[in-house]
């Protein structure tokens, strides 16, 4: 996807920040006295559940990235185990 300046990004949007897909946490635009502006934002990464806490110059971009979410049900397979099946195909299972 395109780069997004980071005064852009909001809470909840996803960018590619180091190789690793994260979604932003929180994002604060800061303007000191005499000095030039900043965003200051906490992102996390999907993959590692680790967080970020990046000081950006407001001209910065980050490199956005599209996500979908889909609601998911979970089923119990032959052994037991949780099997994730899309709500679309609930009717397909066989027993």
């Amino acid at each position: 996807m395109a780069k997004v300046p980071v005064i852009q990004l909001r809470k909840g949007h996803a960018v590619n920040y180091n190789g690793d897909i994260c979604v932003v946490r929180e994002s604060q635009l800061k303007t000191p006295p005499r000095m030039a502006s900043y965003v200051q934002m906490t992102i996390r990464s999907i993959a590692t559940k680790k967080d970020y806490n990046l000081r950006l110059t407001s001209n910065d971009f980050l490199e956005g990235v599209m996500l979908s979410r889909e609601e998911m049900e979970f089923v119990r397979g032959r052994h037991g185990l949780p099997l994730p099946q899309h709500r679309d195909l609930r009717g397909c299972l066989r027993a």
